[in-house]
């Protein structure tokens, strides 16, 4: 199943990626993980998706991504940081297309954002 979620690609800020994720199967909600509320800046929309994950979808990295570009875009640092280190240190990394169309390993944007915003 493919499974969109906002990171910034470049220079390790946090863009538009597509993941094929084995955490997502499952998920009936045509916007799982709020790339539509994030891309409008809807932060309280993309929260509320976002936190109301259970199950494996909750600990997917892709939504632990997204989870701490809604908390850095509403000026809570330590919690974006916090959540892209739990995504960092995924047990099963997978490969995701950035916006610019290259691939990167999910855990390996997490460290990029960390690095971005001083979280290593």
């Amino acid at each position: 199943m493919k499974n969109s979620t906002w990171l910034k690609s470049m220079a390790g800020a946090v863009a538009l990626m597509t993941a094929v994720s084995a955490y997502g199967a499952g998920q009936s909600s045509s916007d799982p993980y709020a790339e539509r509320a994030i891309a409008r800046g809807d932060w309280a929309v993309a929260e509320q998706k976002l936190t109301g994950m259970s199950g494996s979808a909750a600990a997917d990295p892709a939504r632990l991504i997204n989870l701490g570009k809604v908390y850095m875009a509403t000026g809570r640092r330590e919690q974006a940081l916090e959540v892209w280190r739990q995504a960092a240190e995924t047990p099963k990394p997978y490969l995701v297309e950035l916006q610019d169309g290259s691939v990167a390993s999910i855990d390996q944007v997490a460290k990029t954002a960390l690095a971005r915003y001083g979280g290593q």
